[in-house]
């Protein structure tokens, strides 16, 4: 999953709301795994990313 997907998710809105479902329930862990401090930032960014669109 990529940050823009989810972005473009959101710009969609009501429609894609099937597909925020999918995504709400996240597994706690690291989403990315190549490692370094920006996966942490990327991984922060898309969870922010969803909990926008599931607000919706």
């Amino acid at each position: 999953m990529t940050l823009p997907a989810v972005h473009y998710l959101t710009r969609i809105g009501p429609p894609a709301q099937d597909a925020a479902r999918l995504l709400r329930d996240l597994p706690d862990r690291r989403l990315h795994h190549n490692g370094g401090w920006r996966a942490f930032t990327e991984d922060e960014d898309i969870r922010r990313a969803v909990a926008e669109l599931l607000a919706g």
